[in-house]
């Protein structure tokens, strides 16, 4: 994301009263340069810190664009003497600043008042430059020389710096200057400004602020309102029904972001207190962190304040911050005497009881297990058109996407990724706001914990649901996945130096939130889970509005451990290698021919031998328990603990009987791969083969997984990972079926044209059936999840009980639509219905069709099969600003989509190309649907042949052949054993 500076210093006042609107625009004293300052460093000094904040924010009321004026009052403590006042600013305006000298008890007195704060009546009050013409006049008359070309671009968010600035005014001041008598009450003046690297500005004091003063700095400002999610940002709901418009204003600050809208310490470590003023509509409400204290108005304009300046003891860093306008309705339900409310449009608030439901439950989980207050009277949540992330955990005012969080007819996927959405959000309120990490390369401690928590806690709130093991399954951040992304040679450590905005943004992603999860769960595991919850109440109450880093975590646990006796009091040893390195380790089990002993060496486990050489070096402490066919032991606990903390090391072990298979990382409670002699492998699949159920269903899962992989990676054979998937036709639990299907649409991929395609089919028909009958029965929230994927797969394989069903159910909803097709099955029945022609678009049988019935019609447009219809509906994708990826999934997951999809991209590609220059997506999206399933040297050579005619093809190539000639290889090298396995005799 480019992000560019706009900084125009206008002129500069001094003084002690607090000035009108228009006079503040008039004022003139020493100008501003916009040259940049010999400044490398990209965090802000320490010289001065903010103790208060308040922001009085006057957004337009017509747009777009739209702007926003905001003064911002920033009491500052002097911490040691210095002439520079450096703080973050973008793409900002100012029109004056001024500083003060505050008293010295000023702070402790808490004579902290902002210019509603005894107000009453606002009648005469004016909003200046609410009309948005009036204020692009106003721009280009205040600057000299200034082009409408550059007030175009500043208000489109890339402005230039305005090279000359506005004359004195000769009214007011005939020589340009401020008066003496204002500059010798004030002592102080800003003597130069300018615009520095890392997106700050630097005001130069005429003389040193000294230490242990307060000041009171105020800058006034106008800004652009974006229409990306960022700082504060402009979007809109639609009524479904009437298609009428509410336009919402809200904000995004996290991670640097809040420079966007006001000057600011925009850093973590730098928490103050903040309060607000909004002035808004009358036909619409504003929301903050803060509860609203009062309402004044209406003013001259027939505009109205809100105020929001209570509790003043509540200290956060700047991305905590937000604001909300709009038109909004909400639902209300309060825990204890905290004040929980959901806002949202009111077409939809009350599809919104889930996000209030958890909400409380999980302020009284987190009160009871960290056993510390929630600090705020309220903990609001709301509903916005859009925003980059599902939600976002401003303290006091949670908000969330609407795409993530309401749903009129929700399906299990979706429920649990509402759950603990509002769980992890919730978490937050302790991880992240009440101790936030003292920078951002401890990004992990935020959101590490807060995805941990986010199955912990909605397994101690609803343990019916069974919602902490589909931690291991889960599409986004989930175990498994991020296994797979971090044993490849790219991954980075969880830990991770970062100075500039885009390297803060790009660790945002699965390595911090899931591996992040995955390595406090196992420190959960080897503290126990007593240790575990005192030492984080411990670390919580010890830097409570404060920030803190990983060290400090290992602190407060490392003193916990040792205060209740426990074996492992060093926390930071076991952990600095998990979150420093990247990767994982594979730990190599032997067991002794006698069964006395076991033998553990561990290795990385990366994808390339050049990684592991580069990471032969790199130990890790490894909390190892086992279990055995004799001991059937899955609930293990600190004191069943082996620690692997040298390369290789035996130990002796009891629970061994002749005959026995060994178990190891039980539930998978640690971040590693487990491999074993093939021996071992034999007795463990005969177990699942034999009674499955005596392993626990996370350990089954385990095993797939891990077999598959280390195949992968050449540590197995083939065989011994298609042996995982023998036993399928018995299993009935989600996890173990969720995690074969993944590696089954891999194995699916890699046979589609070969003439082996057809047996693969017949067994996967004869796994599928038994399950999909007795699937049939779903009480539960795992049963719903499994009949979901069984049914998909069965439908896929043209199972005909599994077709029967889906035609059967469409047409009773077609003939009476208070049939209502259950939501987990509803993209296979349409997929069904349009793939035997039965299909009936909604637009003729349904005026306000739900949502997911809308995306359901879109993905069935994927489930063709014949070649015209395969083209017709790529051509109609390759013409949308932004085509439907599950579609062009759908459409090449076919033996024949990929041959027709292939022969498209022959016949159209210089037409595909031409698309990069005004859709770079499109061609992206369409090339890598398809060559991400290329299994053929055939397929890899068509590919190369069209994509090396032009330069657009050329980089496509370049980023995909690797992982296109990898994927060829391994079906050589494993094809011959696939094919064997295929086709032996079975029962």
């Amino acid at each position: 994301m480019q992000k560019l500076f706009s900084l125009i210093c206008l002129y500069l006042s001094i003084g002690l009263s607090q000035a009108k609107a228009r006079s503040d625009y008039d004022a003139v004293a020493k100008e501003c340069t916009t040259s940049l300052s010999d400044f490398p460093d990209i965090r802000l000094p320490g010289a001065l810190r903010p103790e208060r904040y308040h922001l009085d924010i006057v957004p337009s009321t017509n747009g777009p664009p739209y702007i926003f004026h905001c003064t911002t009052t920033i009491i500052l403590i002097c911490n040691e003497p210095t002439e520079y006042i450096r703080l973050h600013s973008l793409n900002q305006l100012f029109l004056s600043i001024r500083l003060e000298l505050l008293p010295d008890d000023y702070i402790f007195t808490n004579n902290w008042t902002h210019a509603y704060q005894h107000e009453t009546d606002i009648s005469n009050h004016t909003s200046p430059f609410y009309n948005f013409d009036t204020f692009y006049e106003f721009v280009k008359g205040r600057f000299v020389g200034t082009q409408n070309s550059e007030v175009d671009q500043f208000l489109a968010g890339n402005s230039t710096i305005f090279e000359e600035l506005n004359k004195p005014n000769e009214q007011n001041e005939p020589n340009g200057k401020a008066s003496k008598t204002e500059r010798e009450i004030s002592g102080y003046s800003i003597i130069s400004c300018s615009q520095t690297p890392h997106e700050m500005i630097e005001m130069q004091v005429n003389k040193p602020l000294t230490t242990g003063r307060v000041y009171k700095l105020e800058l006034k400002t106008m800004s652009i309102i974006t229409s990306d999610s960022i700082g504060l940002y402009h979007a809109a709901f639609t009524d479904k029904v009437t298609g009428a418009e509410s336009d919402v204003l809200t904000t995004m600050f996290e991670p640097t972001r809040a420079r966007y809208v006001f000057p600011c310490f925009d850093e973590p470590d730098f928490k103050a207190v903040f309060t607000a003023t909004i002035t808004r509509a009358e036909n619409k409400i504003s929301i903050m962190n803060l509860p609203r204290r009062m309402t004044l108005g209406p003013d001259a304009n027939g505009n109205y304040v809100d105020v929001f300046d209570e509790p003043r003891d509540v200290r956060m860093s700047t991305y905590l911050l937000t604001f909300a306008i709009g038109e909004f309705d909400s639902i209300e339900g309060n825990y204890n005497d905290i004040q929980t409310r959901v806002f949202g449009h009111r077409s939809f608030i009350n599809d919104a009881q889930l996000i209030l439901d958890v909400t409380k439950l999980g302020l009284e989980f987190f009160e009871h297990y960290f056993q510390i207050p929630y600090v705020f009277p309220k903990l609001d949540s709301v509903v916005v058109p859009k925003m980059d992330f599902g939600g976002m955990e401003h303290w006091g005012l949670v908000t969330y996407n609407r795409k993530a969080a309401i749903f009129e007819n929700i399906d299990s996927y979706s429920f649990v990724n509402l759950n603990t959405l509002v769980a992890h959000e919730v978490a937050h309120q302790w991880f992240g706001n009440l101790v936030s990490p003292s920078w951002w390369d401890d990004l992990w401690l935020n959101e590490g914990f807060a995805t941990y928590m986010m199955y912990f806690a909605m397994d101690k709130m609803s343990p019916d649901l069974q919602i902490a093991d589909l931690f291991f399954t889960s599409p986004v951040r989930g175990i498994h996945e991020v296994m797979t992304v971090d044993q490849k040679n790219n991954s980075h450590p969880i830990y991770v130096p970062v100075k500039e905005p885009q390297e803060i943004e790009e660790i945002f992603d699965v390595i911090s939130y899931a591996k992040g999860g995955a390595v406090i769960k196992m420190m959960a595991f080897f503290l126990g889970e007593g240790t575990f919850q005192n030492g984080l109440k411990r670390y919580l109450i010890k830097h409570s509005f404060s920030t803190a880093s990983h060290n400090d975590l290992w602190v407060a646990l490392s003193e916990q451990a040792k205060e209740d006796g426990l074996p492992m009091t060093d926390v930071k040893s076991v952990m600095d290698t998990w979150i420093l390195e990247p990767h994982y380790p594979v730990v190599m089990v032997t067991i002794a021919d006698d069964m006395s002993s076991v033998c553990f060496e561990q290795s990385v486990f990366v994808e390339t031998a050049g990684q592991e050489s580069r990471a032969d070096d790199v130990i890790w402490q490894i909390p190892i328990a086992c279990t055995s066919a004799t001991e059937l032991d899955f609930e293990k606990g600190p004191d069943d603990i082996m620690w692997l903390q040298e390369k290789r090391q035996c130990f002796a072990i009891d629970i061994l009987a002749p005959g026995d298979w060994l178990l190891c990382n039980v539930k998978q409670e640690g971040f590693y791969r487990v491999n074993y002699s093939l021996e071992n492998w034999r007795r463990l699949t005969d177990q699942l083969n034999l009674d499955h159920t005596v392993i626990h269903s996370i350990n089954r899962a385990q095993l797939i997984n891990d077999a598959w992989e280390l195949n992968k990676m050449g540590h197995v054979t083939a065989s011994v990972a298609l042996e995982t998937l023998e036993y399928l036709e018995k299993e009935a639990e989600y996890l173990p079926w969720k995690t074969a299907s993944l590696h089954l649409e891999y194995l699916d991929q890699l046979l589609q044209l070969s003439r082996h395609y057809g047996q693969f089919r017949i067994y996967m028909k004869s796994k599928l059936e038994r399950v999909y009958c007795k699937s049939s029965h779903r009480s539960t929230l795992q049963q719903r999840m499994l009949h979901r994927t069984v049914t998909r797969w069965a439908c896929e394989f043209d199972l005909p009980s599994c077709i029967q069903d889906m035609l059967d159910i469409y047409t009773a909803h077609v003939q009476d639509e208070n049939i209502q097709i259950e939501a987990d099955i509803l993209n296979t029945v349409f997929c069904v219905a349009e793939r035997e022609g039965q299909y009936v678009p909604l637009s003729k049988r349904k005026e306000a069709p739900f949502q997911n019935e809308v995306d359901a019609e879109m993905l069935a447009s994927g489930c063709v099969r014949t070649p015209w219809e395969i083209m017709e509906s790529l051509d109609f994708q390759l013409h949308q600003p932004f085509p439907n990826k599950g579609v062009l999934d759908r459409l090449t997951a076919t033996p024949t989509g990929r041959l027709v999809a292939t022969l498209y991209m022959l016949d159209r590609w210089p037409d595909i190309a031409n698309m990069s220059t005004a859709e770079p997506y499109t061609t992206v999206l369409f090339v890598q649907e398809l060559v991400e399933k290329i299994s053929t040297q055939w397929e890899l050579q068509q590919v190369e042949n069209v994509l090396n005619i032009d330069d657009v093809g050329r980089a496509i190539l370049v980023q995909q052949k690797g992982l296109i000639t990898a994927r060829i290889n391994y079906w050589e090298e494993i094809q011959d054993e696939v094919i064997s396995w295929l086709y032996r005799p079975r029962e």
